[in-house]
């Protein structure tokens, strides 16, 4: 029989919870849909946990789920952490290590800028109130050339 993430996620709940605290019982329902990440964040969340409080049924319960998010398959399954780390992906992160992400960021100049926030046409931070950057905004006064003339990118 096939292990899935759902009855991985299932089995986990059923035989491993009772042996953990009913303080600590809602890292296990945390996860409403079973992905692998989710499971390994489990793990890992028994592992920020078993430094907490230094109770040895914690290390044998993050090693029990540790071996069922990599022992389910062959050859076994490892976390990797992609090489690229794209927007959605970290703001997801974030989400799972429940870090705050910071969506206005002041500069010295006194203006507030929103990191994710880019021109609808390039990588660049967009005018304020605007969704074009100053290379492609038709009415910025830093894109007209010695002629007076806009550049193809703004026109």
């Amino acid at each position: 029989m096939a292990v899935t993430q759902a009855l991985a996620l299932r089995l986990i709940r059923q035989y491993l919870m009772p042996l953990l605290d009913p303080d600590h019982w809602h890292l296990l329902h945390k996860e409403r849909r079973a992905t692998w990440n989710g499971i390994w964040m489990i793990c890992a969340e028994l592992g920020f946990l078993m430094g907490k409080s230094n109770d040895p049924l914690l290390t044998e319960l993050r090693i029990a789920v540790e071996v069922i998010h990599s022992h389910t398959t062959l050859p076994p399954r490892t976390f990797t952490f992609p090489t690229v780390v794209e927007v959605t992906y970290f703001i997801s992160l974030c989400n799972q290590l429940r870090m705050p992400v910071q969506s206005q960021v002041r500069l010295d100049s006194g203006l507030q800028v929103d990191p994710f926030n880019f021109c609808t046409l390039c990588w660049r931070h967009p005018l304020p109130g605007r969704k074009l950057c100053v290379e492609h905004s038709p009415s910025s006064p830093r894109r007209a050339n010695a002629d007076g003339q806009r550049a193809a990118a703004a026109r």
